[in-house]
């Protein structure tokens, strides 16, 4: 079925596409390569076959993902096509066999391994990068740059991306960088393509099948159907959950289950979720369901588990064939769902846009109740790649000939104009651009192992595009100085136009009297210039400004790394994390040791706060009781911060029900007061990494009741009155777990054994209950 150079590194059951090919031939031969394909389209095998050619030449292989729950993913889908291996996992929350044949990370990961211990990568013989695309992602960009400027040379780099429009320009950068081949290999064919629909009150219209044009006119005969409908009165409206009950029938006699629904809020999932009362399952199916899902939740959540009432509503849902993914659940529920999805038991799923990165669950059809979504800072309409990234779950490979996507504006939600939808749905993708951040914690990274910064800066897209800016630059000072010396002017004609302007300076200065003299002289000079010479010197003029602005546009483009970097440095140095030797060379402080090993939180806040603590701690139960409070309040928690916001009680007042001991209060105020301080003399200093960044006092005190008072879930949430998602909650106190290990780091430099062992005790009080690190792909 496929060349035999292939099967004998690897088989495959399916006969590969000639991009598989293209892209497998170019491993072999020992180049780098970036493949751009839809979803479902294959990409997975590239990876698959660059892992098992590393293995086959003795090497070690490394594939990174953008998120944690698909690594744990690709880790159980690794453990049973390379059984004859050992594969191993490292997340921030996950450790297995590190130093495995098949090693699965985050980006995280390997981008600091990368700048903390370069000696892992001498036998690793490729790097599998999944989710390529994320280059362009202004959060997380950087971190992908970053690893494929450091990666060595030697390593065969294999890039799997969605679609980007100007790729020739990521695959020529990492050619040019790595100085050998980097070959692209695409398909615009989907394997299952995809019909576009819009739903509204029993009625469907087809505005597009796979590349066509959009049909407009059938967008907008239902758009008007939608708007008449808004005008009848609220009590002749059907009301919302015989709205989706009404499609959802709809759906199944169309035999288009199993369904994902996308739905921008974790609240609107669940609220539509619950609208479903009766059973999409029979009794058998049901029986089946239910038991797997009590199984699950007792193995990895205990007794304890089945009492959370997440997990009786998730139950709930499930006996009716319904589910919801989203963030706010416990990660190792969401793994259970997507076990039961995989069975067939689910037949709708009402999920968040974070279902859509990576996870391999392709389904029959993708419904949108909405198109517009609130990024953070505003509500906006997809953008056209957030589109497609979620539209492109819908057609399974093998088992559809079509893949349908809906588009139903659920009320309360408006239904998008004709220009909007055809933006969102055929809209132009944005260009790769590089995402880099000159960081002074990276540069105190690279002076830390010795590495010079700008091997590390030179080596980037940013660098690449500096580069293109001042080739850029050149043409354009090439043609002003092309169009300076085609202006026809004689020397004898400039100089007389100087000296009109001199003479017109002086009369500017002279006495009223004095003026009518100059005039007439000026009149005089000018009569023996033309119109067209003058028009010609002020031309010149205008040329010599363009190229000086030009010249300095190109000296500041080519010194701004440089530059960047020595402002930097000054400022490290002027603040206490470099110094200089007597070479004036610089050298990483004890500071600047402990801020370079600081990922989980601010590094600058960390460090400069755990200084001054260091100076009045004494190790008791009065500080564990306030380090519990600290520790929390450097999580980050946007759901505790809007009601904090809203909130003007003193910490003592909001306390007093959970704090009894009065000095516990008292320390705890005074240490929040002090990382107060530190954090707002930051801010005007504009050195914290996210200027966004929150401190959350309201999340210390989760913390102060989960690992000193020792509360279960749900005493802790009946103590707090709280609000937050259990699936929140897991995941900061897993983050609190590892901002432990970092400060017993920062203790370790320092020196200071009783406050490493004071946090140790904390950290060992956080791992219990429905705080895992388990994972299915992982323990089955």
């Amino acid at each position: 079925m496929n060349p035999e150079y292939i099967n004998n590194v690897i088989s495959f059951p399916y006969k590969l596409d000639g991009f598989q090919i293209d892209a497998i031939d170019a491993i072999l031969k020992g180049h780098n390569v970036l493949t751009l394909s839809h979803t479902g389209s294959g990409k997975s095998t590239i990876g698959e076959f660059a892992i098992a050619n590393a293995i086959k030449n003795g090497k070690r292989a490394i594939y990174t993902t953008p998120i944690k729950a698909l690594s744990n993913q690709k880790y159980g889908d690794f453990q049973k096509k390379f059984s004859g291996s050992c594969v191993g996992i490292l997340t921030g929350d996950i450790k297995v066999n590190p130093d495995a044949q098949i090693l699965v990370a985050t980006q995280e990961i390997i981008c600091n391994l990368l700048y903390t211990n370069i000696e892992y990568f001498e036998d690793v013989g490729t790097l599998v990068i999944d989710e390529t695309h994320y280059l362009r992602d202004a959060d997380r960009g950087t971190i992908y740059e970053q690893t494929i400027a450091m990666i060595p040379k030697n390593i065969v780099l294999v890039m799997l991306s969605a679609t980007l429009p100007g790729a020739q320009n990521l695959a020529k950068w990492v050619e040019d960088i790595k100085e050998k081949p980097c070959v692209m290999t695409s398909t615009n064919v989907r394997p299952v393509p995809l019909v576009h629909q819009v739903y509204w009150n029993g009625e469907y219209k087809q505005v597009l099948e796979g590349d066509h044009n959009l049909d407009e006119q059938a967008y907008k005969s239902m758009f008007n159907v939608w708007k008449e409908s808004k005008k009848v009165r609220l009590k002749d409206k059907p009301s919302d959950s015989t709205t989706l009950i009404k499609f959802l029938d709809n759906l199944s006699e169309r035999e288009l289950f199993p369904a994902l629904f996308f739905q921008f809020s974790r609240k609107g999932c669940e609220r539509l979720a619950k609208m479903i009362q009766r059973s999409w399952l029979d009794g058998k199916e049901q029986t089946q369901c239910i038991n797997l899902f009590d199984f699950y939740v007792r193995k990895y959540l205990g007794e304890q588990g089945m009492q959370l009432s997440q997990v009786w509503m998730i139950r709930a849902m499930l006996s009716k064939g319904v589910a919801v993914h989203h963030s706010g659940l416990i990660p190792v529920l969401k793994e259970i769902i997507e076990s039961i999805f995989d069975k067939g038991w689910i037949r709708v799923m009402f999920v968040t846009e974070t279902f859509s990165v990576g996870i391999n669950m392709p389904t029959k059809c993708v419904v949108f109740s909405e198109l517009q979504k609130f990024d953070g800072k505003e509500q906006r309409c997809l953008l056209p790649p957030e589109y497609i990234q979620m539209a492109g779950r819908a057609g399974r490979r093998g088992k559809d000939t079509l893949g349908t996507v809906i588009y139903f504006p659920f009320p309360p939600k408006n239904m998008v104009t004709l220009g909007d939808f055809a933006n969102i749905i055929k809209g132009k993708h944005s260009a790769i651009s590089s995402q880099f951040i000159m960081d002074p914690v990276l540069l105190l990274k690279c002076i830390e192992t010795n590495r010079p910064p700008s091997e590390v800066f030179d080596s980037t897209l940013m660098s690449k595009e500096i580069e293109n800016s001042i080739k850029g630059i050149d043409y354009e000072i090439a043609e002003v100085t092309k169009q300076f010396d085609s202006i026809p002017l004689t020397k004898e004609q400039e100089e007389k136009y100087n000296e009109i302007k001199a003479k017109e300076l002086v009369m500017m200065k002279a006495k009223p009297k004095q003026r009518r003299k100059h005039q007439i002289a000026i009149k005089e000079m000018k009569n023996n210039l033309t119109e067209t010479v003058i028009s010609n010197i002020e031309l010149r003029k205008q040329k010599v400004s363009e190229y000086t602005k030009l010249k300095k546009n190109r000296l500041d483009a080519v010194n701004y790394i440089k530059e960047t970097c020595e402002w930097q440095e000054e400022v490290l140095v002027k603040i206490g994390y470099l110094s200089k030797d007597s070479d004036s060379k610089s050298c990483v402080t004890l500071m600047g040791r402990a801020c370079s090993g600081i990922n989980e939180s601010d590094a600058f806040l960390t460090v400069e706060y755990l200084i001054q603590l260091f100076e009045r701690f004494e190790a008791n139960d009065t500080m564990s009781a306030t380090m519990a409070f600290v520790l929390g309040t450097f999580i980050d928690e946007r759901e505790l911060n809007k009601e904090e916001s809203d909130d003007n009680q003193s910490f003592r007042e909001k306390f007093k029900t959970i704090v009894s001991d009065s000095s516990v209060i008292n320390n705890v105020e005074y240490e929040l007061n002090e990382l107060k301080n530190i954090y707002e003399k930051l801010a005007s200093e504009e050195r914290l990494r996210d200027a966004s960044m929150k401190l959350t006092p309201d999340f210390g005190a989760y913390v102060y009741l989960w690992t000193i008072e020792e509360l279960s879930y749900s005493q802790l949430v009946q103590k707090l009155c709280g609000s937050l998602y259990e699936g929140n909650f897991v995941k900061n106190m897993l983050k609190v777990h590892n901002i432990c290990e970092e400060w017993k780091n920062v203790a370790d430099i320092y020196q200071r054994p009783d406050f490493a062992g004071l946090i140790s005790n904390i950290q060992t009080k956080i791992i219990r209950d429905i705080v895992i690190c388990d994972s299915l792909y992982i323990q089955s």
